[in-house]
C-alpha cells in the first residue's frame, strides 16, 4: 500500500537516535500494517488527538510533591502517526512537563520514569539542554527502567543522578539514517525514474538513483555533526570529558546496570521506587504518565483491519525477540486467571471492578492493564491467551 511505502521511506531518510532492534521492530510493523485503508489512518489520527496531552502523574511526599515524567516508547518531536503505532513520548510535550514541574512550587524534585529505545534526533539537543538546566532548580533523577537507549540516554545523561534498575540496559550512544537504492530493481523491472530537479544537490540521496560520492558525504557529515553533539552532551551532563565518553562508553553498544556503573553511565543501580523514596515518595496504585499506549493486537486487527494471522506472526517474532518462551506463558495460563477475570491477580481494585481508566478493557485487568498492577505471570498469560485466540481467527 501507498502509504505504508510512504511511511518506511521517510523512516529511511531520517537521522536516528535509535536502538537497531527498536528500528528492526518499527519496519517489520509497519509493512505489517500495509493492508490499512485511509479510514483507518484517519481513526488513527483521531485516536492521537485523544491521547495527545495526558498531565505528568505527580506523587506526594511530605515536604512536597514529586513529579514523575514518564519518558516511554520511542521519542520523536510530536506526537504522530510512528507514536500511536509503536507508542512513545515528544520532546514537545516532555518539554512542556518538565518546565509545569520546574515552576510548580510545590514540586520539591523530579524523576525521570524512561523506558525507550531513542527515537529521531528532532528536538533531543534542546530537550537535554532544558534538563541540564532544570537541575540546577530542582533534583532531577533519571530512572532506567528498564531501557534507556540512544536518544533516551542523551536526555538522561542531563538529569542530577541516573538510576538503573538490575534488568536494565544504557547506553546505545550514536547515531545513523539508512539510504535505499531501488535504481538496480527497477532496472530489472524494465521501470525509469526521472527527477525533474531545480538545484545541483536538490533530490540528493533519493532511493532510484545510486548514492553518489557527494551525497554519501554529505549524510556522513550530518551523522558526525549530530553524533560528535551526543558525546559532547553526555560528557556536560556526566561530568567527564568528551574522549572519556568516546573511549569508554560503547560507541552504540548498550550495557547492563552493573557494568554502566562501573564505565560511569549511571551513577547506582536501583528500581523506580528507590528513586521515589530518596525524595520522600511512593508509586500510587495505578500510576501512568503522558506516553503514549502502543497498539495492542486486538486494536491492529480492529482499527488497520490487519488480518489477525499477520498480527499473530508479528507477535511471535516479537516474543522470540525478546528471548521469551511461549511454552512459560502456556504454563503460567493453568496456574493464575481466568478467562472472566473471575480470579484476576491484578491488584488494582478499580479494575476488578471495571472502573479503572488504565485499563482498556472495561470488564476485568485480564486482556492487558496499563496501570503496572498486573503480576508479570498473569500478564504472560494473558497475551499468551491473546496470541492463541488471534491465531484461531
Amino acid at each position: 500500500m501507498k502509504s505504508s511505502q510512504h511511511m518506511l521511506r521517510a523512516m529511511a531518510g531520517k537521522l536516528w537516535f535509535v536502538h537497531e532492534q527498536k528500528m528492526n521492530e518499527m519496519l517489520a510493523l509497519v509493512e505489517m500494517l500495509s493492508a490499512a485503508g485511509p479510514e483507518a489512518l484517519a481513526a488513527a489520527h483521531a485516536e492521537i488527538e485523544l491521547r495527545a496531552a495526558r498531565p505528568s502523574t505527580v506523587s506526594g511526599s511530605n515536604n512536597g510533591m514529586v513529579s514523575v515524567i514518564p519518558v516511554h516508547g520511542v521519542i520523536s518531536h510530536r506526537s504522530s502517526m510512528f507514536s500511536y503505532l509503536f507508542g512513545g513520548s515528544s520532546t514537545g510535550d516532555l518539554t512542556q512537563q518538565l518546565r509545569q514541574a520546574v515552576n510548580d512550587p510545590n514540586v520539591r524534585a523530579i524523576v525521570m520514569d524512561i523506558d525507550s529505545p531513542g527515537g529521531d534526533v528532532d528536538g533531543v539537543d534542546e530537550l537535554a539542554s532544558e534538563i541540564y538546566q532544570a537541575k540546577k532548580v530542582k533534583p532531577i533523577t533519571a530512572c532506567v527502567n528498564c531501557l534507556c537507549a540512544s536518544a533516551a540516554y542523551y536526555l538522561a545523561s542531563q538529569a542530577s543522578e541516573i538510576v538503573a534498575s538490575p534488568s536494565s540496559l544504557t547506553g546505545s550512544i550514536g547515531v545513523y539514517t539508512i539510504h535505499e537504492d531501488y535504481s538496480e530493481m527497477l532496472q530489472n523491472a524494465g521501470l525509469k525514474i526521472s527527477v525533474i530537479k531545480f538545484g545541483d544537490n536538490k533530490a540528493e540521496g533519493n532511493p532510484y538513483e545510486a548514492l553518489s560520492d557527494p551525497a554519501r558525504e554529505h549524510l556522513q557529515e550530518m551523522v558526525d555533526t549530530f553524533g560528535d553533539a551526543f558525546e559532547k552532551a553526555v560528557a556536560r551532563g556526566r561530568g567527564v570529558k568528551q574522549d572519556e565518553v568516546h573511549k569508554k562508553f560503547g560507541q552504540g553498544r548498550v550495557f547492563d546496570a552493573k557494568k554502566a556503573v562501573k564505565l560511569g553511565m549511571v551513577d547506582r543501580v536501583g528500581t523506580l521506587d528507590d528513586a521515589l523514596a530518596k525524595h520522600g515518595a511512593a508509586r500510587p496504585v495505578g500510576m501512568r504518565g503522558s506516553a503514549e499506549r502502543a497498539f495492542t493486537a486486538a486494536e491492529v486487527c480492529r482499527i488497520f483491519s490487519v488480518p489477525a494471522a499477520k498480527v499473530a506472526e508479528f507477535l511471535e517474532s516479537e516474543a522470540a525477540a525478546s528471548h521469551q518462551n511461549p511454552e512459560d506463558a502456556e504454563n503460567v495460563d493453568d496456574q493464575e486467571g481466568s478467562e472472566d477475570g473471575s480470579e484476576c491477580a491484578c491488584a488494582c481494585s478499580a479494575c476488578k471492578e471495571g472502573t479503572c481508566d488504565a485499563c482498556p478493557c472495561s470488564a476485568c485487568a485480564c486482556d492487558g492493564c496499563a496501570c503496572d498492577q498486573t503480576t508479570s505471570a498473569h500478564k504472560k498469560a494473558a497475551a499468551n491467551r491473546r496470541r492463541l485466540q488471534l491465531a484461531e481467527l
